[in-house]
């Protein structure tokens, strides 16, 4: 899993590469009218696909189980009443509110793992679920340059994190395939 090459020694150009085949994919589902509602380490896979005689890793998104349905804003399939599912670290502020949600939610998600990517940290950490849910909602993360001052961290991939981490969606990469071609970019900028 993406969470498995965290947690051992890494290259960030691999990692930048594999985010941006995922904000693909999730451009891709987005474009199909899903939302995953819980993108995380834990649900992107990494693995060689056979097909391929260089014997690339690709990157691919598992666990669509409490993905939603939208159609333009509205979306059509709710949780139960009351009911928030996820992983803590991962929720987009609209999430955690009950608000209506669309794709720039998962950014938001993919903007928590480039941000785990580039410091070693998520963003907020709590000793409880309403308090991670508390800092999504009214707090702004560090700088990546900040919160890991001893990385010497590419500038525009950090304003890349910062922009995805946008508490306001309509501030945060219009679409995953913007992601990918910035984060694409970079790679070949920085």
């Amino acid at each position: 899993s993406f969470e498995d090459w965290l947690e051992a020694p890494g290259r960030l150009c691999e990692g930048l590469a594999w985010l941006a085949e995922i904000s693909r994919g999730l451009h891709a589902a987005h474009a199909a009218g899903v939302v995953h509602r819980d993108v995380k380490p834990a649900n992107l896979f990494l693995h060689v696909d056979p097909r391929d005689p260089q014997g690339r890793v690709r990157a691919k998104i598992l666990d669509f189980g409490i993905a939603k349905v939208v159609t333009g804003d509205v979306t059509h399939i709710e949780t139960q009443a009351g009911t928030l599912l996820g992983t803590p670290y991962y929720l987009a502020p609209e999430r955690a509110l009950g608000r209506s949600l669309d794709a720039r939610a998962d950014l938001y998600s993919l903007g928590v793992i480039l941000y785990e990517v580039l410091t070693g940290l998520v963003p907020f950490e709590d000793a409880s679920f309403m308090g991670i849910l508390a800092q999504h909602i009214r707090a702004r993360p560090l700088d990546p340059r900040q919160a890991a001052p001893d990385r010497a961290l590419p500038p525009g991939v950090c304003l890349l994190t910062m922009r995805l981490l946008a508490k306001d969606p309509a501030e945060r990469p219009p679409d995953g395939n913007a992601v990918a071609d910035e984060l694409e970019a970079l790679l070949r900028s920085e």
